[in-house]
């Protein structure tokens, strides 16, 4: 069936949804002759887009061969005679890729060819690179290109190896979108002087402080230079009054202007924003720190030509009930056709790239705060958990609100991508668990724990550093096979030589291998072992009276569970025991399951740390019910009857005895002080 040009141009830009498109995309190239014409031009109109993973694909850098055969002869011998290593070109390419360039991703180009000049010439030398790009960017800008809208793409990449070079002075003449994220070093001096008749300004502060005062004022000096700029666009910009008064040099030309999750913290006026008469959409999306006082021009202002006006998730009630009495069209999405700015890619960026300043790592979901950090979602949660401030030293800016955490623009992939790293650490941290040792812990339960080794300090601070912060090892002894995976809940730093943490343990694990030391601290690589699914079961009450007969290995799972059961309830020794684990340990409600409550009942049992530890290798709760009810028929045994009842008395006499002295001190203490006052 044959389609016409326009209709496949329409499906192929459908299936332009960035890298992973691409494979897609290739495919279609190949199906036949009018497909291959029609989609070449979407596959190389981003060309360096989709190869900016190119610190993954070795074989990248090969895009500038097919650039540089694009070359007249004359060009390419000028290259030569400089010293780069061409080699005779005898057929041309079947295209003019040149010029289906649309957008240029400036630092992934510049990355290209520096590899370029790496496996073609001598490695290291700046002088061949700047040429090679300066010889590019001349055939971009030729006189079959001039007509086309470009979008320049100044961002950073996450290998430090390239840096940005200074290139003022033939930058594209005709760029028409820039697309700036401000953590690029010298990213103005990039922009050459004849880069103002930008239309379309895009500005992302992925990660800088609670302000960036000299980056604010860099946006806006070069908002004032441009002749007629159409649309402007923030994503995390943290200090925004310098910009905001810029906009007032555009107010004839601006039709467009969107906040995304800016800081309004320290602004005091939107005047400027309020001058553009002629806007046509206005958004806000997750802003904050916007009050009556700020947006008091803005509600006085007129814009006869707005059509699109939203205000998303932002604080400030005044601002939502304005837009609402409006009764313009709404775009929750913010899509519209008038804004070609690449978010997917900014998207991409953000989540490749996002590094957590709590565990130095790519952001898991990432969350970004009110002063402009981002963090990974766990990270933040916990260190909020524990303090009410920014965990950056140079920041510490209260967070007693957790309202202002905000996720970074999200899509489907983004979350496949969290949930695969997320995966990736937890299999890091089997690999490399740090293992405290010196307590026997079973899962289930909330133990309590003071630190004076300096050793374990170590441990501890390690883990709040690390991907899952709250998570280690806990073993009996070092010289243990088994032990029981803790998770910290609470810590209460005292002082340098004292660390107080509550954790409960979740699951146990097996010793595969030792991993050597850490700052003092063993690691090791482990297993987690679970119980075999079929030996778990509910606790049944009324399972009737078990013959004395019966060999204990004939008992089922809740036979063994009630004899455990009327031991412990019917004994006044073990509920002392009880009372006594209490202090140290959180038992909690009686367990529901067979599995749990094993250990509960053990944990009970007046008997050696040695002896308990053997449930941590039984992997059926049936079997380490026996091994429950051959401690209790022992200590029956051992205790008799006469005995257990004298013993039984006697504890209840000095319980009481205890209980009693530390009321009336209590009491008595509190009188005292109360007197006093």
């Amino acid at each position: 069936m044959f389609l016409p040009a326009e209709v496949l141009q329409e499906v192929f830009n459908y299936l332009d949804t960035g890298h992973n498109g691409l494979s897609t995309l290739f495919s279609c190239l190949l199906v036949s002759r009018d497909w291959c014409s029609n989609i070449v031009g979407t596959l190389w109109s981003k060309p360096f887009y989709y190869s900016n993973a190119f610190s993954k694909n070795p074989n990248s850098y090969k895009i500038i061969d097919t650039y540089l055969t694009c070359l007249d002869e004359e060009t390419r011998e000028d290259l030569r005679n400089n010293g780069v290593n061409l080699p005779v070109i005898f057929d041309k390419p079947l295209f003019n890729y040149e010029i289906y360039h649309k957008h240029l991703h400036y630092r992934t180009f510049i990355s290209c060819v520096y590899l370029w000049v790496q496996e073609k010439s001598a490695p290291n030398d700046d002088n061949l690179s700047e040429l090679i790009m300066k010889t590019l960017l001349k055939l971009f800008n030729n006189k079959s290109c001039k007509k086309l809208q470009r979008t320049l793409y100044i961002m950073p990449e996450s290998n430090p190896m390239f840096y940005v070079q200074s290139v003022q002075g033939y930058l594209i003449s005709n760029v028409n979108r820039i697309w700036v994220d401000l953590h690029v070093p010298r990213f103005f001096d990039l922009l050459a002087k004849n880069c103002k008749r930008v239309e379309h300004f895009g500005v992302l502060m992925k990660d800088v402080g609670r302000f960036n005062e000299s980056g604010s004022i860099d946006v806006a000096k070069f908002i004032t230079e441009q002749e007629a700029l159409q649309s402007f666009q923030n994503i995390y910009l943290t200090s925004t009054q310098d910009v905001i008064d810029a906009l007032k040099s555009q107010a004839h030309s601006l039709r467009c202007i969107e906040f995304i999750c800016a800081n309004f913290q320290g602004c005091y006026s939107l005047d400027g924003l309020a001058a553009c008469h002629n806007l046509e959409i206005l958004r806000f999306k997750k802003c904050y720190n916007i009050t009556v006082d700020i947006i008091s021009p803005l509600l006085e202002a007129s814009f006869p030509k707005l059509i699109n006006l939203s205000v998303i998730e932002t604080d400030c009630d005044v601002l939502h009930r304005w837009a609402e009495s409006l009764c313009l069209e709404s775009d929750d999405d913010f899509q519209d056709e008038r804004i070609q700015f690449d978010l997917n890619y900014v998207r991409e960026l953000m989540l490749f790239n996002k590094m957590c300043h709590l565990c130095n790592e790519s952001c898991i979901y990432p969350l970004t705060t009110a002063c402009g950090h981002t963090f990974c979602k766990e990270c933040i949660f916990y260190h909020l958990s524990i303090y009410d401030q920014c965990p950056l030293k140079h920041c510490r800016t209260e967070l007693s609100n957790t309202k202002y955490l905000y996720e970074h623009p999200f899509e489907r992939n983004d979350a496949l991508i969290s949930e695969k790293r997320k995966l990736d650490a937890e299999k890091r941290l089997l690999e490399e668990m740090p293992i405290y040792d010196g307590h026997l812990v079973f899962p289930k339960m909330t133990y309590t724990f003071n630190v004076t080794e300096m050793k374990y300090h170590l441990l501890i601070r390690s883990c709040l550093h690390s991907r899952y912060r709250n998570k280690f090892g806990m073993l009996l002894s070092s010289r243990c096979e088994y032990g029981t995976l803790m998770e910290i809940k609470q810590i209460d730093f005292n002082d340098e030589r004292n660390i107080r943490f509550q954790a409960i343990a979740t699951d146990r694990f097996k010793i595969l291998s030792s991993g050597g030391t850490r700052d003092g601290f063993e690691i090791a690589k482990v297993q987690i072992i679970h119980d075999e699914p079929e030996e778990e079961g509910k606790i049944i009450d009324n399972v009737g009276n078990h013959s004395s007969t019966i060999s204990i290995h004939e008992l089922t799972t809740s036979q063994l569970i009630n004899m455990a059961r009327e031991f412990i309830h019917g004994n006044e020794l073990v509920s002392l025991m009880s009372h006594i684990h209490d202090l140290a340990t959180s038992l909690g409600e009686i367990p529901e399951n067979a599995a749990d409550f094993s250990f509960y009942a053990a944990l009970l049992l007046p008997i050696k740390d040695e002896e308990r530890y053997e449930l941590l290798r039984i992997r059926s709760a049936k079997g380490r019910m026996q091994m429950v009810v051959n401690w209790i028929v022992d200590l029956r045994s051992q205790w008799g009857t006469a005995l257990i009842k004298d013993f039984l008395n006697f504890y209840a006499l000095f319980s009481w005895i205890i209980t009693f002295i530390r009321d009336f001190w209590f009491n008595s203490v509190v009188n005292f002080f109360f007197l006093r006052k």
